[in-house]
């Protein structure tokens, strides 16, 4: 058996531990190694592999950050020099690829900030039981107690709708599973962004989730919470399945079919995303986002018979999709629905030339 099956059998087999001794052995190296001038404060492993009945192998990633101390100038490159090092000291130790890690860095001070403001990122670095290495810093911060600004609940809803249209983006690229995940990171966030405003308090974990659902009486989005968490659990299975559906249909991926083929028949992976949709808007409209653009809502306004590209991005105070249909390239305002620019796009041969 290939051992990226061992893997996407069982998340189990990702936490023995000769394994996490040698990836947090790696992780601290890694860092050590780049940032010693920089005194690092802390070196936190957060995210799904924190806990670890939310880790999916295959499509979670291991996300690491470096907390450093000592400013001085940085730039792109400094990330980049980051991921290749870690790529290069993971190949050596012979770790699985599909443990794929993510590593960052934030100062000390930006770090204080987003935990005290009660941005999500914050609180998981503060709150992660897996400190790798600590000077006492975390230590000291986590007495603190935290408040959900209005500014943090703005960014889940900002980041609700862009993990909507990196879904879209994955699904139609052919990768089933990641868009799934992604659609999955669209529902969270937007529950965190409704828990976070009623009840001032940030939840990292599935379990918290839930229970600060039922702690605003919500239920049936618990129900309907618990169910989509469930089915982004069997991603990789799902996304097998939406292969088979295109194959059998002599369809590749989904941008080779049409798009009203496709959103009348949905295969079960854009399913899940549409369900997931419609449940992030309306837990939005729950925090008092009053309108919502999403997917469905530009096929049916643009009448797109095709769709070669879609994804959305943060703006500012709001969120652009952006989508290539019909051979037009557009850019729609995800609150307002107003089209921001609409260009017919220029063919990239001469039909007059000859071959």
């Amino acid at each position: 058996m290939e051992e990226s099956a061992v893997f996407r059998k069982s998340a189990s087999e990702c936490y023995k531990q000769e394994i996490v001794r040698t990836l947090f052995s790696v992780i601290k190296k890694v860092g050590f190694e780049l940032f010693k001038e920089r005194n690092i404060r802390s070196i936190v492993v957060f995210g799904s592999f924190a806990n670890p009945m939310e880790f999916v192998p295959g499509i979670s990633d291991i996300d690491v950050i470096y907390i450093l101390g000592r400013k001085i100038y940085v730039d792109f490159r400094d990330r980049i020099d980051l991921a290749i090092l870690m790529d290069r000291e993971i190949d050596k130790v012979g770790l699985p690829r599909i443990l794929r890690v993510e590593p960052d860095f934030r100062y000390y001070d930006e770090t204080r900030s987003l935990y005290l403001r009660g941005y999500p990122l914050g609180v998981m670095t503060v709150r992660s039981p897996l400190r790798i290495y600590d000077d006492g810093f975390l230590k000291r911060l986590e007495r603190k107690s935290y408040t959900v600004s209005k500014n943090a609940v703005r960014f889940l809803i900002r980041s609700a709708i862009v993990a909507l249209g990196i879904a879209y983006n994955k699904y139609f690229d052919g990768n089933f599973a990641p868009a799934m995940n992604n659609a999955y990171h669209a529902v969270r966030h937007a529950c965190r962004a409704l828990i976070g405003k009623n009840l001032n308090v940030m939840p990292i974990s599935y379990r918290e989730v839930i229970a600060g659902l039922k702690r605003l009486k919500f239920e049936k989005l618990a129900q309907q919470y618990s169910k989509t968490f469930g089915e982004r659990m069997r991603a990789m299975e799902v996304g097998d399945r939406s292969e088979d559906f295109y194959r059998e249909r002599g369809w590749i991926f989904p941008f080779n079919a049409p798009l009203k083929s496709v959103l009348s028949a949905p295969d079960p992976v854009l399913k899940y995303i549409l369900v997931a949709e419609d449940l992030t808007k309306e837990i939005l409209k729950l925090t008092g986002t009053s309108k919502v653009i999403g997917f469905k809502d530009l096929v049916r306004i643009l009448g797109c018979q095709k769709v070669s590209y879609i994804s959305a991005s943060a703006f500012g105070n709001t969120v652009l999709w952006h989508l290539e249909c019909d051979d037009r390239l557009l850019v729609v305002d995800a609150f307002t629905g107003a089209i921001m620019n609409r260009v017919r796009l220029r063919r990239r041969w001469d039909s007059r030339s000859s071959l």
